[in-house]
């Protein structure tokens, strides 16, 4: 009776003194028996365990199996999980020993107490000492809502808090770490440069680890979006086709530089707005023109009209600390119906002596000098003129007597010193004014033919 009363005691109750099989050495992950594990509910965790074993020296146990049994705290519950096997051949020295044993284990209820059972080939059971297992509720890590920001703004990304539930104090982790001010802290603030996954991983006093992420998209500013008039003219013959566009929208925000092209013409002007180029000035039709003429006869008018609309496009791009954006315009080019004027028959020579930059300050009633001579004249009449900019020209002479107009000449005259020289021998002798249109500017001159 005695005997039975004692192994009963050294089965259940784990004396592990007076018992045949011992274990003087027992961990679970790394905790010893008296002490307490902590473990998530209803999560399936992975325990190692580590033990030695030593029996009787003529204690025969054969081949034996090892459990770790699991007793809820009124002892009722026997739960048993298979750790290894020890073949009779493995003792040495009447002692076994054993490390990085995995088991499986899912704690289901609120508190549990866990020991190594060894139970030998004829059914004798012999205990540990116990561990506490005790339920824990593990952290939950809020790494806050998606952000969108405009490149190079910043967010600041985490929930608030972004740790809860678990044992304090937390450890925060966030990953990748582009573009974060802080990785270990719990709301740092994210200025990536292109579209971001953040994971936040928070891991709490007992160990335990929880994630969340959290995604900030980053967009450019806006696309420039470019203003003006939707079509312009193929220029007439000695003529010149300006029109001016322009961003139709504010200046985008934390653009660095704003650079036009067009597929068509030429940027002649640009526009500033604190310091970018918010707009540009198209020409098309700039000297020298190609030589357009179709006429019948000497001194005669004719119109035509030449075929065909050409599209061609503007485009601006900004440039952002993350990117750039392009914006574009299709412009329409139309072909307009000219009045073709011919070379003049009264036209002896034209010479472009000197091109010349003038002061652009003055007003352009000032940039003009015109000089006429002879005069009087009897057969050649010399025309020089001095100008700031490429220009159409007319040129006609009104005999003052009978108000006849002649027109000398309509051409396009590049900017600097021209020299023309033209016939007026067979013209009727009198007084007439010479009269010179330049861009709209008409100047006129008193000259007197014999």
């Amino acid at each position: 009776m005695k005997k039975i009363l004692l192994l009963s005691i050294c089965t259940l109750f784990v004396t592990a003194a007076y018992c045949d099989v011992t274990f003087p050495l027992f961990k679970i992950n790394d905790v010893s028996p008296g002490n307490t594990i902590y473990l998530p509910a209803n999560q399936t965790i992975e325990l190692e365990i580590n033990y030695t074993a030593k029996k009787s020296s003529n204690q025969v146990v054969g081949n034996s199996v090892v459990y770790l049994q699991i007793l809820d705290i009124f002892g009722q519950q026997d739960q048993r999980i298979l750790v290894n096997q020890i073949s009779d051949a493995s003792w040495w020295n009447n002692e076994v020993s054993f490390t990085d044993l995995k088991v499986d284990f899912t704690m289901i209820g609120l508190e549990f107490n866990a020991r190594l059972l060894f139970v030998s080939s004829s059914g004798v059971e012999y205990g540990s000492s116990t561990i506490k297992f005790l339920q824990a509720y593990p952290p939950v890590a809020d790494a806050g809502p998606n952000a969108t920001i405009f490149c190079p703004e910043s967010v600041e990304i985490g929930g608030y808090p972004s740790a809860y539930d678990g044992l304090e104090p937390y450890v925060y982790s966030w990953e990748p770490s582009n573009g974060l001010s802080a990785t270990n802290v719990a709301n740092p603030v994210a200025s990536p440069t292109s579209t971001t996954l953040y994971t936040l991983t928070v891991t709490d006093a007992r160990g335990f680890k929880a994630t969340d992420h959290v995604l900030v998209s980053v967009v450019l500013e806006t696309t420039p979006a470019i203003g003006g008039s939707t079509y312009m003219y193929k220029p007439c013959p000695y003529t010149v086709s300006k029109k001016s566009f322009y961003l139709s929208t504010a200046i985008p925000n934390h653009a660095t530089n704003l650079t036009w092209t067009t597929s068509y013409g030429t940027i002649t002007k640009y526009y500033y707005t604190n310091g970018l180029k918010t707009g540009v000035e198209i020409t098309i039709g700039q000297a020298p023109l190609p030589e357009v003429r179709k006429y019948s006869s000497v001194g005669s008018n004719e119109d035509f009209m030449t075929t065909g609309i050409t599209d061609f496009v503007i485009e601006c791009t900004a440039t952002y600390p993350c990117g750039t954006k392009k914006g574009s315009k299709t412009v329409e080019l139309r072909n307009p119906v000219c009045k073709v004027i011919p070379p003049s028959p009264y036209l002896l020579k034209s010479d472009l002596l000197e091109v010349k930059e003038f002061d652009r300050s003055l007003p352009r009633e000032e940039k003009l000098e015109i000089n006429v001579f002879p005069n009087p004249v009897s057969s050649e009449l010399n025309l020089s003129m001095l100008i700031v900019e490429n220009s159409s020209c007319n040129i006609k002479l009104v005999n003052q007597q009978t108000s006849e107009e002649m027109m000398l000449d309509s051409r396009y005259v590049e900017k600097g010193k021209t020299n023309l020289i033209y016939n007026v021998s067979g013209l009727r002798r009198g007084v007439y004014v010479l009269t010179i249109e330049l861009n709209g500017i008409i100047n006129r001159k008193k000259i007197v033919l014999y």
